[in-house]
């Protein structure tokens, strides 16, 4: 019987959780910055929840964040918040617990002391909750870089 009590309360715990916790956190989006007098996205901050990197393109760069919004949008949990022709803020919630992560996008047709004058794709994903994620938001870049590689 106390068993019974017991995976009943961890049972409404969950569920509090999972109602309570998506509305806790806000977007950490930090959106479209100025570093070293160029446009950019924000830098991560020094917690381990954060990851922004960067790939070149090679097609179209006018097509690239509408390409990207596709990608995107195909994937489960996610929701497209801002979306223009060189930006675009997504956001990914997990099916379980219903946390939020911030996924951002910028279109840099300049290129960089990397890639010269390629355009690239700066991008950027935080969770909203913790400090640490485990590794999801790498993971997520990277699957979002090896996805759009024949497209982008």
């Amino acid at each position: 019987m106390k068993l019974l009590v017991i995976l009943i309360l961890l049972a409404l715990l969950a569920i509090g959780v999972r109602l309570v916790a998506p509305r806790l956190g806000h977007s950490v989006a930090g959106g479209i910055v100025e570093l070293e007098g160029r446009v950019s996205l924000a830098d991560c901050p020094d917690t381990p929840n954060c990851h922004r990197d960067q790939f070149t393109i090679s097609a179209d760069p006018s097509l690239a964040i509408s390409t990207l919004a596709d990608i995107v949008s195909g994937q489960p949990g996610v929701k497209i918040i801002t979306q223009g022709s060189d930006y675009l803020h997504a956001t990914y919630s997990t099916r379980v617990m219903g946390f939020v992560d911030d996924v951002e996008f910028l279109l840099d047709t300049d290129g960089d002391a990397q890639t010269g004058s390629q355009p690239r794709v700066l991008v950027r994903s935080a969770s909203r909750l913790g400090k640490s994620d485990l590794g999801a938001n790498a993971k997520r870049v990277e699957a979002l870089r090896r996805d759009s590689i024949n497209r982008l």
